[in-house]
């Protein structure tokens, strides 16, 4: 039937093209490893390890094509704090700060969700690029639209923010901002452009002296 999910390669979609079973399959999981972490007799640096590899590639895999919106993702985020707070025995209650912040700043540097999926979705759409298919123009022109709405003109130059924003999440901040100084900077070229303001009041007094 169109709603039964069916796996295909890896990822566990309907025929019609819904996600949600592949979105449960990814909470499922993540909730049975943290319960396996309750009360754990190991060193709290071997199961920060196991966190990072049984948890979070889990959502890695399809984090592209999933279709997770911001209610899911701020969830899933809220479960591997509990993972990593379960990982070194420490009150629940903790800033979840501690960990996704830098080591600049005093954290752990766990990932964020948001970052993962738009590195996966960079990465994706770069692999459609290469195939010299019906869908390659398309392709690229949404890569392109994405660059521009983060505020950079290459993809090379959004891929150098994105290290950061895997540690910090900062990615649609250091967008925002980046879009605010290219707008700045073409504000000043066409002001250079249009040449003197004849209506500035030292450009008025200059011309009185005269």
């Amino acid at each position: 039937m169109p709603w039964d999910r069916v796996k295909y390669l890896g990822v566990r979609p309907t025929i019609i093209g819904d996600l949600t079973f592949e979105r449960d399959y990814v909470r499922k999981k993540t909730l049975d490893t943290i319960k396996h972490l309750t009360k754990h007799m190991y060193h709290p640096q071997q199961i920060h390890w196991v966190v990072q590899v049984a948890i979070i590639p889990i959502f890695r895999y399809s984090a592209a094509i999933a279709n997770w919106d911001s209610r899911e993702i701020v969830k899933l985020e809220d479960l591997w704090m509990r993972a990593f707070k379960k990982a070194w025995k420490i009150n629940a209650s903790l800033p979840d700060v501690t960990f996704w912040a830098g080591p600049e700043q005093g954290g752990l540097g766990t990932p964020k969700a948001r970052a993962i999926i738009t590195c996966q979705t960079i990465s994706l759409l770069n692999q459609c690029m290469r195939l010299n298919d019906d869908l390659r123009p398309v392709t690229i022109q949404d890569i392109l639209q994405a660059i521009a709405y983060l505020g950079y003109s290459t993809i090379a130059e959004a891929q150098a923010e994105i290290p950061k924003s895997v540690v910090t999440g900062a990615m649609y901040g250091t967008g925002t901002t980046r879009r605010q100084e290219c707008a700045k900077a073409d504000a000043a070229k066409r002001k250079r452009d249009a040449g003197p303001d004849i209506l500035n009041p030292q450009i008025r007094a200059l011309e009185a002296t005269d």
